[in-house]
């Protein structure tokens, strides 16, 4: 009869953890990632079966409050070093959203940072 070839699929699934929408993402060699829209934050990594990231046991979630861990978005400053508070307000904004996903050719999530008036009083320009 005729050969049937099984091609795994990449995905790009939107879930809920820790009380917040993420992106889980997964690729046909069995790496995955996980991405929390609040503050554009790469929470894990997995290769090989292997975590390849931090997040602390005791990070905390939302309520403006930067997960410990992962890859933030640390803007428009790091640290202390400039006006803003340290690391940015980027980094535990509720003001990111999904801009676009795809499947192909890999596992993707596009984010956006919104503005609007409570964050052009933080950062007018």
């Amino acid at each position: 009869p005729g050969l049937f070839i099984l091609r795994r699929m990449a995905t790009c699934e939107m879930t809920d953890m820790h009380g917040l929408p993420a992106c889980a993402l997964k690729h046909p060699s069995g790496a995955s990632a996980l991405v929390y829209v609040y503050a554009a934050h790469l929470a894990s990594w997995v290769v090989n079966g292997e975590e390849q990231l931090f997040v602390s046991s005791t990070a905390e979630y939302g309520g403006g409050k930067a997960i410990r861990g992962g890859v933030p978005i640390c803007w428009p400053q790091f640290a202390g070093m400039g006006p803003y508070q340290k690391h940015g307000f980027a980094r535990n904004s509720n003001k990111w959203a999904v801009l676009r996903t795809a499947t192909e050719p890999y596992p993707t999530v596009v984010l956006g940072l919104k503005d609007d008036e409570s964050t052009f009083e933080i950062f007018p320009f």
